[in-house]
């Protein structure tokens, strides 16, 4: 049997000590029976010390083995007010800190409540001036029209008496003179009556489109006034919400970063491993090639017979052979000749059956021819290097290697390397090989 005690019960500030009483009626406790820890530590003082609110298990065993528990949970009564006043304190704050909050919200609103009034109140007046003005320059306008009108009617009465009294005088001496100024003036008359009609439809036209003009201004006013008032609205509540996502993708941007910084480390040591291997294969295979010609020229010596690789050479010893010789073998110098020129043919057949065409590609998918490029024997395949300065007029990366007709039928789908600066593409012998080196 164990049970735990605490010194003191009443636990009150300072620090509590809980000790375990326990018995056996069997084989008596173990000589270390206690343990604090859940079984993973035993010791023989049965007592722990605690300074703070913590709940505290305690298993005994006997020396059979057998074990038993009691729990106890201590509470620091001074821990436990100093806790509860700090969470009180905190709420406190908050409690101010949102007071504080509403309040500015508030006088923020009422803020701009007077602001928007003030607008009002401006266009208003705005609108009262404009209204005014409109009056008074229809006014004025009117008035100068009756003005106008006036005059003309005090002009024409006087033309009219004059011509009356013209006419009474010039009656006797020339009727037919007076009826063709009759005539005339009734034809100015009426012009100048349809040019007042014209007048007077200009000017109501141009009333009625500034009136509509006008009605459209306002309402696109009231528009724009209410348009800006929801965009406010919005950008409030979308304020919150962009601040969120802003460090949520703010967040995921840094997880993303830390990730590409991860894989760029490990595409760099990729890239330089397989760069390395590259040009150490590239060397082992150049040292190879070179070592199995210096052997094949050396067996060919031996043997008495010369590879095609080395026929120009010994065109140019059987020339100067001939042109060494006696007069009484010209006979035997023709036939030598012939031999020559069949040899000349058949080094040409190789030149062509084994050189490549190299173009390059434009935007635009047409070729540009650079150079040719011989095509070697490597290992069980092929090989082809392009010239560092191979290059120099093409004006894109993209490559298109044109083997013959001849060499491609004998030796379709056979591997084939193409090697220019430290890049090689390992392919297969086609028609068009199409490489990109930039």
């Amino acid at each position: 049997q164990v049970r735990l005690v605490m010194e003191p019960e009443d636990w009150d500030g300072g620090e509590c000590i809980i000790r375990a009483v326990a018995s056996d009626v069997g084989l008596g406790l173990h000589d270390e029976p206690y343990s604090f820890d859940g079984g993973e530590t035993w010791n023989s003082t049965g007592e722990i010390t605690v300074s703070d609110t913590t709940e505290v298990e305690v298993v005994v065993r006997d020396r059979a083995g057998n074990t038993a528990s009691d729990s106890v949970k201590a509470v620091n009564k001074e821990a436990e007010r100093k806790r509860e006043e700090e969470r009180k304190r905190k709420e406190e704050e908050e409690r101010k800190k949102k007071e504080e909050e509403e309040r500015k919200r508030k006088e923020e609103e009422e803020r701009k409540k007077k602001e928007e009034e003030r607008k009002r109140k401006e266009e208003e007046e705005r609108k009262k001036k404009e209204e005014e003005e409109r009056k008074k320059a229809e006014e004025e306008k009117k008035k100068a029209e009756e003005e106008e009108k006036r005059k003309a009617e005090e002009e024409r009465k006087k033309a009219e008496e004059e011509e009356k009294r013209k006419a009474e005088e010039e009656k006797k001496k020339a009727e037919e003179e007076e009826k063709r100024k009759a005539e005339e003036e009734k034809k100015k008359a009426e012009e100048e009556e349809k040019r007042k009609e014209e007048k007077k439809k200009a000017e109501e036209e141009e009333k009625r489109k500034a009136e509509e003009e006008k009605k459209k201004a306002e309402e696109e006013e009231k528009k724009k006034a209410e348009e800006e008032k929801r965009r406010k609205e919005e950008k409030k509540k979308a304020g919150e919400e962009e601040r969120k996502k802003a460090e949520e993708e703010k967040r995921k941007e840094e997880e993303v970063r830390k990730k590409k910084e991860e894989e760029e480390r490990r595409a760099e040591e990729e890239r330089k491993a397989e760069e390395e291997r590259l040009a150490e294969e590239a060397r082992l295979a150049e040292e190879a090639r070179k070592k199995a010609e210096a052997q094949k020229e050396k067996e060919d010596e031996k043997k008495g017979r010369f590879s095609l690789s080395t026929l120009p050479v010994r065109m140019l010893q059987i020339k100067e052979f001939v042109e060494e010789m006696p007069k009484e073998a010209k006979v035997v110098s023709v036939s030598i000749s012939a031999i020559i020129g069949a040899v000349g043919i058949i080094y040409a057949l190789y030149i062509f059956m084994g050189t490549a065409r190299v173009f390059w590609i434009d935007t635009n998918g047409k070729k540009h021819f650079l150079s040719r490029i011989p095509i070697r024997r490597f290992g069980r395949g092929y090989i082809i290097r392009i010239g560092e300065n191979a290059l120099d007029n093409a004006a894109t990366g993209e490559l298109c290697i044109c083997v013959p007709s001849g060499f491609e039928k004998l030796h379709r789908y056979q591997p084939v390397q193409i090697r220019y600066k430290n890049n090689m593409f390992s392919l297969h012998v086609e028609k068009d090989i199409k490489v990109k080196v930039m």
